[in-house]
């Protein structure tokens, strides 16, 4: 990827170059400046809040209805989206059809979710019973990295839309078309609009989804080995506010303990995979 700034000093314009070819495959606009990054993500969230409670009221079969609609529509365009992954990932078109079938394999284990998400009633003793209720958590953040750019999202999107949650994803901004292109594929499967969202960018549009915690944002995925250090900052940044907006209280130490502890667990791995060599700080 090439970016350079354009006229607007909001956005940054960004060639997007075949790994193969090392040709210009799409232009690609990613937001720089930040009021307008955090306009866009809480556009998202608010978008994602309104259309997930009338989703979650719908049966589970009803939901899952769009899930295989989908699935069919993405098998159809597979080479589609292989060539996808191929121009703008570079991986060989053997990879990138792995990839899509890998990532369709999730989305057809979700379309079956019907016959898990009822729950159970277990009866414990004489007049107990023990009730196990599943319900949507409301709205899932899922920040994915470049080197598989659909199998990885579809580890989270089915499976959070056929709970009933709405997700807003933001893919890595080294690869953005892939998904650009399933969230076509959603909306012609007849999702609602709002329920899959997509934010475009780079780590401080990843940074606002996280740490601004939402208050619709209910749950957060992340994948990658730079993720813990921008969990930590977003989480950081999000409980270092109290109640009363006052920034000085900082998150508990507990919390920022176990973050510690991710980091150097993931910086230790990372020194491993490089033969021991120095780990920059993503």
């Amino acid at each position: 990827m090439i970016a350079d700034e354009t006229a607007n000093a909001e956005v940054v314009a960004a060639d997007l170059i075949a790994q193969a070819e090392h040709d210009v495959v799409a232009r690609a606009i990613l937001l720089s400046n930040s009021q307008t990054i955090i306009d866009d993500v809480d556009a998202a969230v608010a978008a994602a809040g309104l259309a997930q409670p009338a989703w979650a009221a719908r049966t589970a079969r009803s939901r899952c209805s769009v899930l295989h609609r989908f699935l069919n529509l993405a098998t159809d365009h597979t080479e589609e989206l292989a060539s996808l992954i191929v121009r703008e990932g570079g991986k060989n078109l053997a990879e990138a059809r792995a990839d899509v079938a890998k990532g369709l394999e999730t989305v057809e284990y979700a379309a079956s979710l019907p016959q898990l998400l009822p729950g159970a009633i277990l009866q414990v003793s004489k007049g107990v019973e023990c009730r196990d209720r599943r319900v949507p958590l409301g709205v899932v953040a899922s920040v994915v990295p470049f080197n598989f750019p659909l199998m990885v999202p579809m580890w989270t999107v089915p499976i959070a839309l056929a709970a009933g949650n709405a997700i807003i994803v933001k893919p890595s901004e080294q690869v953005p078309l892939t998904l650009t292109r399933v969230a076509d594929l959603w909306d012609r499967a007849g999702l609602p609009p709002g329920l899959f969202g997509l934010v475009q960018g780079t780590g401080e549009a990843a940074r606002h989804l996280l740490g601004k915690c939402h208050e619709r944002t209910r749950e957060a995925v992340l994948r990658g080995y730079a993720q813990p250090r921008l969990l930590a900052a977003a989480v950081s940044e999000a409980l270092g506010a109290s109640a009363n907006g006052n920034a000085a209280d900082g998150p508990p130490d507990a919390v920022m303990e176990s973050f510690k502890q991710i980091i150097k667990s993931q910086d230790e791995e990372i020194q491993r995979l490089r033969g021991g060599g120095a780990v920059a700080a993503p």
